[in-house]
C-alpha cells in the first residue's frame, strides 16, 4: 500500500499540467458543506497536483494578492449517487479565460490517493474545459456579505470571475440593511461595484430619525392636552352630558398620544439599528 501510494504522488507530480502564466498560484479555499476532514482531504489533494508546477498560496483576509495571479477557486458537493463532486475554475493570470471542469468520487472509498487520482484526471487535457471570464470586484464597508446570483459568495472586499452576462448581486449588513444591483458582464472585463452601506443607509437614517422626533414631540404636545382635558374631567360642576364629552376627548387624546408615542419610539430605534446596523 506505501509503494502504491508512492507511485500514485509519483505520477501526479510527472504528469502534464496546466500551462500558466505564474510560478504562483492563489488557491481560495474550498467551498463546501461537508465535513471538514473531506474538506481537507481535497484540499491535501489539490495542492500535491498544483504544487507540482506552482508555488500554492492560500490566502487569508490579511494576504494581499495581485489582481492578475492566477487564483483557484473549487466547491465539494455531494451527487446523486451518494459520492462526492469536485468542481473548480482555475483562472489563468494575465488572460480572460479559465480552465473550468468537475470530478465524482465515491464517498465511501474516500482516501487520499483516489482523491489525487480524481483531481488529477479532472486536471488532464482532456477533461479540460476553456470558458470567457469577466472579472467582479465589490468594494465598500468591510466585511458586508456578498451574493452573487443568489448564493453566498464572500466578504468585501470581494473578487470572483464570472461568466459573461447578467448577474444579481446584492450586499448584506447584519439584518435588514441590504442594496441589490443587476451588472452585465462582459468577456475580458474588470468591473469595479462601490456599494457603502452606510451611504446609501443616510436618507433613511435621517427620515426615520427625524419622523421619530418629530412624533414624539406631538406625543409631548398631545400629553399635555389629555393633562388639561383630565382636569376639566374632574370638574365636580359639571354636567353629565359635559362629563361624558369630556370624558369621550381624554380618551382620544389618549390613545393619540399612545400611537404617537410609539411611532415615535420604534422611528428612532429603527433608526439607530440602521446606523449600527454594519457588519
Amino acid at each position: 500500500m506505501h509503494k502504491t501510494f508512492i507511485v500514485l504522488i509519483a505520477a501526479v507530480v510527472t504528469c502534464p499540467s496546466v500551462a500558466m502564466a505564474t510560478s504562483t498560484l492563489y488557491r481560495l479555499p474550498i467551498r463546501s458543506v461537508l465535513d471538514s476532514p473531506v474538506v481537507e482531504l481535497f484540499e491535501n489533494a489539490l495542492d500535491t497536483v498544483l504544487s507540482a508546477r506552482f508555488r500554492v498560496v492560500v490566502p487569508t483576509d490579511s494576504t494581499p494578492h495581485h489582481p492578475d495571479s492566477a487564483v483557484c477557486s473549487t466547491e465539494l458537493t455531494e451527487n446523486d449517487s451518494g459520492g462526492v463532486q469536485f468542481s473548480y475554475n482555475l483562472y489563468l493570470a494575465g488572460r480572460d479565460d479559465v480552465v473550468s471542469g468537475k470530478a465524482s468520487v465515491p464517498k465511501g472509498g474516500l482516501d487520499f490517493a483516489a482523491a489525487v487520482l480524481a483531481i488529477q484526471r479532472a486536471f488532464a487535457p482532456g477533461g479540460l474545459m476553456r470558458m470567457a471570464l469577466a472579472r467582479l470586484r465589490v468594494d465598500g464597508v468591510r466585511d458586508s456579505k456578498v451574493y452573487l446570483d443568489g448564493a453566498l459568495y464572500g466578504s468585501i472586499p470581494f473578487e470572483a470571475f464570472v461568466l459573461p452576462g447578467e448577474h444579481e448581486v446584492e450586499v448584506r449588513g447584519r439584518r435588514f440593511l441590504n442594496h441589490t444591483f443587476t451588472v452585465d458582464m462582459q468577456a475580458g472585463t474588470d468591473t469595479l461595484a462601490v456599494v457603502d452601506l452606510r451611504d446609501l443607509s443616510r436618507a433613511p437614517r435621517i427620515a426615520l430619525t427625524v419622523t421619530g422626533i418629530v412624533a414624539l414631540g406631538a406625543a409631548a404636545y398631545a400629553h399635555r392636552v389629555q393633562e388639561d382635558l383630565y382636569q376639566h374631567y374632574l370638574d365636580p360642576a359639571s354636567t353629565r352630558s359635559e362629563f361624558d364629552r369630556r370624558y369621550g376627548d381624554y380618551r382620544k387624546v389618549l390613545t393619540i398620544r399612545n400611537v404617537l408615542a410609539g411611532l415615535g419610539a420604534g422611528a428612532l430605534a429603527a433608526g439607530l439599528v440602521l446606523t449600527w446596523d454594519i457588519p
